[in-house]
């Protein structure tokens, strides 16, 4: 009985060490990297102020560093943990909107003791060596307060069959990144127009806005419909509107939007819209009255085109050339200013306005 025990044991031993021989060590080296929050388009987003309800993509890019090597398929997962406040968008059972479904095999759980969600790739083909993939998920922000997302590369080689994979550089398998969920705010524009006048969009809006959480709006203007770039900041007020009057050198293509925004660094976007500017780049100017009665010490200039913004340096000459009168102003976005001429004497007289550009606009006045 003795001696059959010994030849099992040894029978079992030989066949183990046999598979053993059998199973290739592969040495390559999985990794992470490029952990993001993003918006649906990639725009960066405060990770800080996540708003409830508002969807954002997890991205970030798997590899394979190794130069030589593939990962053999079975041998690795993939663990997304979403943390205690974002819920899954994507859909899990539409494999065309899966990230790299080619190599990755996707099913998501809930934990029982924490209540998160946690979602984990399988490896089912062999990655290429010097792969790099991205992997982009939406999420929704589903609860106020603060949590952790992790991705977490396993080497598990509980499906790999045919060899095991050592990884060369686990210290790249982890990536972390914390966020915060807010509420929405309650500010909702209920009015915004842009209306082109030469080379000035004429800018009016009005909010809903309650609580009185709206702190700035921020003028942004884009020439192609998709890159805005900010322009203005502006104080919120107690005005039932605000306005404002844009100029740009564009001669066409303009799109505005406003941005409301609070002092926590929360915000909400007007719709975009466009104005077909026709700009001439020039500073065209009337006055009123013209002629001047004897009793009138002040006259009105009125942009034809462009807006007073700056700097001006403003003379009054006689028929002679003579100077009757010069003045400095500054004016600060307006259609129209006022001009005192005094009581000059009954005559023709020329109004030489200077910009701080250098370019001279010239008015004829005639005092009764």
């Amino acid at each position: 009985m003795k001696k059959i025990m010994i030849l099992l044991l040894t029978a079992i031993t030989v066949t183990g060490f046999s598979q053993n021989r059998m199973m290739k060590a592969v040495y390559s080296d999985p990794a992470v990297e490029n952990l993001q929050i993003t918006d649906k388009s990639n725009g960066a987003l405060n990770t800080d102020l996540l708003e409830t309800g508002r969807p954002v993509k997890v991205q970030f890019t798997m590899l394979n560093n190794d130069a030589v090597n593939e990962i053999p398929a079975g041998s690795l997962q993939l663990k997304i943990t979403l943390g205690t406040r974002f819920t899954l968008a994507t859909d899990i059972l539409n494999q065309q909107e899966l990230p790299l479904r080619s190599y990755f095999n996707w099913v998501i759980r809930q934990a029982a003791s924490s209540k998160q969600y946690i979602l984990t790739g399988t490896l089912h083909r062999d990655l290429p060596a010097k792969f790099s993939g991205n992997i982009s998920f939406m999420l929704m922000p589903s609860r106020t307060g603060t949590s952790t997302l992790v991705c977490q590369l396993l080497v598990s080689n509980d499906k790999n069959t045919s060899s095991v994979l050592s990884d060369q550089a686990p210290a790249n398998n982890y990536l972390s990144m914390s966020y915060t969920n807010v509420k929405p705010l309650d500010i909702k524009f209920i009015r915004f127009d842009a209306t082109p006048r030469a080379c000035v969009a004429d800018l009016s809006w009005a909010i809903y806005d309650e609580a009185k959480e709206a702190k700035r709006f921020v003028i942004e203007s884009s020439d192609n419909g998709t890159s805005f770039t900010p322009v203005q900041t502006l104080p919120v007020g107690a005005e039932a509107g605000y306005s404002y009057l844009l100029q740009t050198m564009l001669s066409q293509g303009l799109t505005v939007r406003i941005k409301a925004e609070a002092a926590n660094g929360q915000f909400v976007y007007s719709d975009p819209k466009s104005a077909n500017i026709t700009c001439k780049n020039d500073l065209e100017i009337f006055l009123y009255p013209n002629p001047i009665a004897a009793d009138i010490t002040e006259v009105t200039l009125r942009a034809k085109t462009g807006i007073f913004n700056g700097k001006y340096n403003i003379r009054i000459n006689d028929v002679g050339g003579s100077e009757m009168k010069r003045l400095e102003a500054t004016y600060s976005n307006q259609v129209q200013v006022r001009l005192q001429t005094g009581k000059l004497p009954a005559g023709t007289y020329f109004i030489v306005l200077t910009g701080e550009d250098g370019k001279q606009v010239t008015l004829k006045m005639v005092r009764l």
